[in-house]
């Protein structure tokens, strides 16, 4: 797709989803019909930060800017064979020590890294085999917290875990909504796993179809 597109299809995508800034929303897609959401969102990113952190006036998104305000928790976390230290800040090579450390921290993870012998530079085996489903997914989220996202998209997260790890990742997701302030979208099947989150919207071929808040918990 064009740069124009690509603008193009995002902005109808924010004017059908119409996220709500620092909720933890769920958006329930048949199966490919959240692709979309992924991959636009992927895309786009410094407008977003400047309507959802600023309260300035949305721009409209653009290719060139997409790393910059949304950070990505994908189902199948791809891990280097590395430090973990390294995988978390692969997220923004610029950052310090104590950034990454605070990342780690904010993903429940740092504890049981500092339990390891190496600590942060243990390293994680070839596609992170040397971790657990959840751990691995904890080192996704701290690559995706340390970019300083305003809003973070978790796409599957529980889709490779076992229930007590999902249910883990979920309760993560929603202390970085109301600890961190971050506005959290969630790319699900799983109806199971939406019960915690301020909104639901179904999706079907792309399109919005019904959508149902949840009252506060």
């Amino acid at each position: 797709a064009t740069e124009a597109q690509l603008e193009a299809a995002l902005s109808q995508l924010q004017t059908d989803i119409n996220a709500e800034v620092a909720a933890f929303q769920a958006l329930v897609a048949q199966l490919q019909a959240g692709q979309p959401v992924t991959q636009g969102y992927r895309q786009t990113r410094d407008a977003y930060r400047k309507s959802f952190r600023e309260g300035e006036e949305y721009l409209g998104p653009t290719a060139a800017t997409a790393a910059k305000a949304v950070g990505m928790v994908p189902q199948d976390t791809v891990l280097f064979n590395d430090t973990i230290y390294y995988n978390i800040a692969y997220g923004r090579p610029e950052a310090t020590r104590v950034e990454i450390i605070s990342a780690a921290q904010a993903a429940h993870i740092h504890d049981f890294i500092e339990s390891l012998p190496q600590g942060y530079d243990s390293m994680v085996g070839e596609r992170g085999l040397k971790l657990s489903g959840g751990e691995k997914q904890r080192v996704a989220i701290a690559r995706a917290y340390v970019t300083k996202p305003p809003i973070l998209i978790a796409d599957e997260p529980t889709g490779n875990l076992d229930d007590e790890s999902g249910a883990d990742v979920i309760r993560l997701l929603r202390t970085l909504n109301r600890e961190e302030g971050l506005t959290i979208l969630m790319v699900t099947h799983n109806l199971e796993i939406t019960r915690d989150t301020d909104r639901l919207v179904r999706l079907s071929r792309g399109l919005v179809v019904d959508e149902e808040m949840h009252p506060a918990a």
